[in-house]
């Protein structure tokens, strides 16, 4: 795999006989459905704890590329080996380097990438530690890109024992489903709840913090 001119890419090779993604109750993710890859600005910590604020954490991510569910893998549901790319400069230079994460969405429309986002039901956030797997850092556009491979999240790439050395699966669980595929623990995406949901959830949070300060 070679890089053009001022461009940087990578492959994930996450392919059938891999791990994948399930939707919430354990059906594979739908193809079609938006992957991004990129980087996040904050902790870990503080991506965990706005799990369910997508506009907090999309202002705190810069993307390097985005591909779809089902590329490389005959259009199969939960599974996705696509090669990601990016031509600016600008771009690549401010994330060579730097950590890779993979953040994936189940959304209501998939027709376009803005409608994807502005649709979001499901997501997961995920990432190996690139001090333990340097193919999870960002390529210059001057060398081969990285290859990082979703199966590394979980030991040995077979079992459903999360690898929380290296491995961070930030938003997402596994369980409770496994790949219609390859048989093996897919990570399975967790619901956003709705603006009004979570919004009641913060005046109720809210009431109950005034309550014990009294």
């Amino acid at each position: 795999m070679g890089c053009a001119a001022n461009a940087a890419s990578l492959t994930f090779v996450a392919g059938l006989t891999t791990n994948g993604f399930d939707e919430v109750g354990g059906d594979d993710l739908d193809a079609g459905n938006l992957v991004r890859v990129g980087t996040f600005d904050i902790t870990d910590n503080d991506i965990i704890a706005h799990t369910f604020d997508l506009d907090y954490l999309k202002t705190h991510f810069t993307e390097f590329d985005n591909q779809l569910i089902g590329l490389g893998v005959g259009g199969n549901d939960g599974h996705i080996s696509a090669s990601f790319e990016n031509t600016n400069t600008a771009t690549v230079n401010a994330l060579t380097g730097k950590q890779i994460y993979i953040w994936t969405y189940f959304s209501s429309n998939t027709a376009t990438e803005a409608l994807a986002l502005s649709t979001v039901q499901q997501h997961a956030i995920l990432y190996v530690a690139k001090t333990a797997d340097a193919d999870w850092t960002f390529p210059d556009d001057a060398t081969a890109g990285r290859s990082p491979a979703l199966r590394d999240i979980t030991v040995g790439g077979i079992g459903n024992a999360f690898d929380s050395t290296n491995a961070h699966l930030l938003v997402g669980t596994f369980g409770p489903g496994t790949s219609s595929v390859s048989g093996k623990p897919n990570v399975t995406l967790i619901a956003v709840p709705e603006p009004s949901v979570a919004c009641l959830a913060g005046v109720g949070l809210l009431g109950l913090l005034r309550r014990r300060r009294r």
